[in-house]
C-alpha cells in the first residue's frame, strides 16, 4: 500500500490515513452510513471523522492573522494542503515530504 499510488478515492484517502509503524496490516471498510462499534461510544450523537466518505471526512478549515484575506469558500481542499499553504504565509522552503499544493485566494 505504501508504494502504490491510488487514483481512486476511498483508496487514496485510506492510503494517506495510515501511519506507518502504527498502522494495521488490514483496513476495514464499511459501507455508506455504518460506524464500526466502539464501546461506550453513543453512536447516536455524530461521527469520529475516521470514515474516507466524504459525508464523514469533511470539516471546516478555518484561517485568520496578518496578510489573511477576509471571506470564505466552499472550495474543496485536502489535508495535504496545509503544510504547502503554511510554508507560502512563512516563508518557508517546503518540506521534502509535502505532496499538496498552495491554497489559492487565501492571502490578500
Amino acid at each position: 500500500m505504501e508504494s502504490q499510488v491510488y487514483s481512486d478515492m476511498l483508496k487514496s484517502r485510506i492510503q494517506n490515513g495510515h501511519f506507518h509503524g502504527r498502522g494495521g496490516d488490514v483496513y476495514l471498510l464499511y459501507l455508506p452510513g455504518w460506524t464500526e462499534p466502539i464501546a461506550g461510544v453513543n453512536r447516536n450523537q455524530g461521527t469520529n471523522h475516521g470514515s474516507p466518505y466524504s459525508y464523514d471526512a469533511q470539516v471546516p478549515l478555518h484561517w485568520f492573522g496578518w496578510n489573511i484575506s477576509n471571506g470564505s469558500t466552499h472550495q474543496s481542499v485536502n489535508i495535504t494542503d496545509i503544510v504547502p499553504t503554511l510554508s507560502f504565509l512563512l516563508t518557508l522552503p517546503l518540506p521534502y515530504s509535502a505532496n499538496g499544493k498552495k491554497i489559492d485566494g487565501l492571502v490578500k
